[in-house]
């Protein structure tokens, strides 16, 4: 839910928008700050704070809660915890902006996927790349160094439908394709829902944005600078 303000002046009601990031296009809010649903130590759920109701639910057992340099990260073990939502992503282009701590190699490490059984749209991390996946028949990567475990991480991919443009803390960090596909099924949070291996995955997230558009450049460094100076990353 947006938050809407007010002021007063010179007896004139003046409406102000409190939103540290652009509303157009916006399809999906998770932030560690707001919206979590606790049973004891355990997310129950994880409220979209878009106004989409995109909500994200366990799968099977609960992740967790953990505090970062005072800012809260849902925890994911990497055994038997994962969060999903229905589909957020209508159709490319899109804009996925995240805040996440990679915590240990499993596998095929996505820690954001939509997945329409053949295809699938990701993010990942390993030790030698991050990147933006799409498996349309054949697997479709554009990728940047590897990153480091338990460092936090900004990360965004803006996707324009033919390619992808990747940025890690705010710098460009690489492009390739894309694809032209729109998976339809659910999203996850470090969850593969591929066949083949255990899916779980082991990260801490405390923010993920999705928008249904490619956002321009200063509206990506406004979403960038405020999730910096939130999580005072780099």
């Amino acid at each position: 839910m947006m938050i809407k303000g007010g002021i007063r002046i010179g007896g004139l009601n003046v409406k102000t928008d409190a939103s540290p990031i652009p509303e157009a296009g916006l399809s999906l809010w998770l932030k560690g700050d707001a919206g979590i649903t606790l049973s004891g130590a355990d997310v129950t759920a994880w409220a979209d704070q878009s106004g989409n109701g995109k909500n994200a639910t366990p799968i099977t057992a609960s992740p967790t809660t953990t505090t970062i340099n005072s800012k809260t990260f849902v925890r994911f073990n990497g055994v038997d915890q994962a969060l999903s939502g229905s589909n957020v992503i209508s159709a490319l282009p899109c804009t996925i902006i995240s805040v996440v701590r990679w915590r240990s190699f499993l596998g095929i490490d996505m820690w954001f996927q939509q997945n329409g059984g053949e295809d699938n749209v990701a993010l990942y991390a390993s030790a030698s790349a991050f990147g933006w996946r799409i498996y349309n028949g054949e697997n479709l990567n554009s990728t940047d160094s590897g990153w480091s475990f338990d460092v936090t991480q900004l990360a965004t991919t803006v996707v324009d439908g033919v390619n992808s443009a990747h940025f890690h803390n705010g710098t460009a960090a690489g492009t390739g394709d894309s694809g032209d596909i729109t998976p339809a099924g659910n999203y996850y949070l470090s969850y593969w829902a591929g066949a083949g291996e255990d899916p779980y995955r082991h990260f801490d997230i405390a923010e993920i944005i999705v928008y249904n558009r490619v956002i321009t450049t200063p509206e990506r460094q406004q979403v960038e600078s405020y999730l910096n100076a939130k999580y005072a990353i780099y």
